[in-house]
């Protein structure tokens, strides 16, 4: 349960990275992720997952682009953002507890 919290909190983070930081490029891609990720983090399907998971991998290609000026914070951010997610999209969802017959 807390990758979903994770997801969430560095899509928090890319969104106010993307508000704070003034650079055109940098703001435009940081915000769509940062919505994408937080609205995308909770929602407990396998597509969803894999959304964000290759947004998580646009993050890293974005942070290989040259006109990033600060490339670290989208590699390491869509890295960990790609493997959460995609964990969490391909475990299998765990069995409700059988009940007690009487």
């Amino acid at each position: 349960m807390w990758k979903p919290w994770v997801n969430f909190i560095l899509g928090l983070w890319l969104l106010l990275t993307g508000i704070i930081f003034a650079s055109l490029f940098n703001s435009i891609v940081a915000i769509i992720i940062g919505v994408v990720v937080a609205v995308l983090a909770f929602w407990a399907g396998k597509w969803q997952g894999i959304v964000v998971g290759i947004v998580g991998i646009w993050t890293i290609v974005s942070g290989l682009w040259a006109g990033v000026q600060e490339p670290i914070n989208f590699i390491l951010i869509g890295i960990v953002i790609a493997i959460l997610s995609l964990i969490q999209a391909l475990m299998k969802p765990k069995a409700a507890p059988a009940e007690p017959k009487e």
